[in-house]
């Protein structure tokens, strides 16, 4: 009953244009973890160019944890619309498995900022799931090339590639 209070009360939310409703009642279905409400703010997500309204829904999504988020997450992380903001996209994968999309993260490490770099890193971290050995070695190729043929990289970057590296080679 509560769980579908909160949708109703975020819908409501959609339909008055009210962007603090709207973000205040998606954190509490965040914080409530209310599945039921994942479709509806997945469609949410794909709707609204609003930045901080972005990340506030993907945070939600992280903070309920269903595998239905990652597709999602993904495109738009891969989208030319999140291009300046998408750390707290790639910091949002950490709580699904996103084993699937390891060599799209690698890709996130090796070219994405800083902060989006570290996010994607500790997303890989964070795979319980065993990894598909194809993807591995995709991976650590990626990895190998990255650090062989990109001298702009600063010390830091080339230290997380290896860590990384490092970390694919163990699993």
């Amino acid at each position: 009953m509560m769980n579908k209070l909160l949708i109703r009360k975020l819908q409501e939310a959609v339909e008055l244009k009210s962007e603090t409703a709207i973000e205040e009642q998606v954190q509490k279905i965040g914080l409530a973890k209310v599945i039921e409400a994942v479709p509806y703010l997945i469609a949410l997500l794909k709707k609204t160019d609003n930045c901080n309204l972005r990340n506030i829904i993907a945070l939600a999504l992280s903070d309920i944890g269903d595998q239905r988020a990652l597709e999602p997450l993904m495109a738009l992380i891969k989208s030319k619309k999140t291009e300046r903001c998408r750390g707290t996209l790639v910091y949002a994968l950490q709580s699904l498995d996103c084993a699937s999309v390891l060599v799209d993260l690698v890709d996130l490490v090796i070219n994405g900022g800083f902060e989006v770099s570290c996010a994607a890193f500790n997303a890989i971290e964070s795979i319980k799931s065993p990894y598909l050995s194809k993807e591995v070695e995709l991976a650590c190729q990626k990895i190998e090339m990255a650090i062989n043929s990109e001298p702009s990289f600063e010390p830091d970057q080339i230290e997380r590639l290896k860590l990384l590296k490092h970390l694919l080679d163990s699993k």
